[in-house]
C-alpha cells in the first residue's frame, strides 16, 4: 500500500514537493492511521471535507509523526 501511495505521489512532485521531501515522510503509526480513518469519514465533497480537515489538523498529524513536520519545513525552506 505504501509503495502504491508513493508511486502516486511521485506523479505530483513539483519544485516545492520534491521526491526528496516526499522520501522524508515516514509511515504513520496506528494512532495516526486511526485519526486518518476518522477524518476520511467526512468524504471529499463540500468543505469541510477530509482534505480540508487534514490541512487544518496538520499539527496533530505532525505531532504523531514528526517526519511530516521535517518534510514540511524542508519544502518551505525552513
Amino acid at each position: 500500500m505504501r509503495l502504491d501511495f508513493l508511486t502516486h505521489l511521485e506523479k505530483l512532485t513539483d519544485s516545492v514537493v520534491t521526491a526528496d521531501v516526499i522520501s522524508m515522510v515516514e509511515p504513520m503509526d496506528d494512532d495516526g492511521y486511526e485519526l486518518f480513518l476518522e477524518i476520511q469519514k467526512l468524504g471529499y465533497g463540500p468543505i469541510p471535507n477530509a482534505l480540508d480537515m487534514m490541512a487544518r489538523k496538520f499539527d496533530v498529524f505532525a505531532q504523531l509523526n514528526p517526519s511530516m513536520r521535517r518534510a514540511h519545513d524542508a519544502a518551505c525552506g525552513h
